[in-house]
Order: structure tokens, then C-alpha cells, then sequence
């Protein structure tokens, strides 16, 4: 699998979806959609950012004002940012989150 669609993977994680939504900054989610994409990984240099606020520092929960964090989630654009630390590359995906509205028009018909 190339890393593109590794990366796809981690946005199209429905619990990152819902974790957007609800404006829940459970970083644990985040790092289950990048473990479960088989990119190749060192969990204890990972650090991670909601729009440039960081939550992770080398694999672990750091201090943050979570009313910050849960504001940032609210935005209209919302960059989720995992650096792996482990390589030159970077690259990036698109995604949405995942509302009950959008579930509940998607559930109500048949095709």
C-alpha cells in the first residue's frame, strides 16, 4: 500500500470523523487511525497538533489547554498534523467529519 493511500486511511477513520464532530480531543484516536494504516512507525517520537497546538510530544499526552483545543476542532477547517519523526517525507490528505445528520440523510433511503 503506498503511503498516499496510508494517509487517506487515517482521514477516512470514522472514530477521527466523530472525534472532529464532537469536538473531542482524544488523541488516542488519532493515533489508532495512523497504527492501523501499516505505516511503518516508532510510537514514542510521534508528536501531534490540532491546528498547530500540540497535544502529543515524543508518543506521550502533553499539558494543553484542552478549551483551546476543543475551540480549534470547532473551525471550519480543522488540520490535524501527526509528524512521525522517523523519515524526510511528508505528505498530506483531505478529509470530512462525520455527522448524525449526515448519517441519518444517508440511512433514510434506498436506491
Amino acid at each position: 500500500m503506498t503511503m498516499l493511500l496510508k494517509l487517506q486511511d487515517c482521514a477516512a477513520s470514522l472514530l477521527v470523523k466523530t472525534a472532529v464532530y464532537g469536538r473531542d480531543p482524544n488523541w488516542g484516536r488519532i493515533f489508532m487511525a495512523v497504527g492501523k494504516s501499516g505505516i511503518n512507525l516508532d510510537e514514542s517520537k510521534i508528536n501531534c497538533y490540532v491546528n498547530d497546538i500540540q497535544i502529543v510530544a515524543d508518543g506521550k499526552g502533553i499539558s494543553y489547554n484542552v478549551q483551546s483545543v476543543v475551540s480549534a476542532l470547532g473551525d471550519d477547517e480543522v488540520r490535524l498534523r501527526v509528524n512521525l519523526n522517523v523519515g524526510k517525507g511528508s505528505g498530506q490528505a483531505w478529509g470530512c467529519d462525520l455527522t448524525e445528520e449526515y448519517v441519518v440523510f444517508n440511512s433514510a433511503y434506498t436506491t
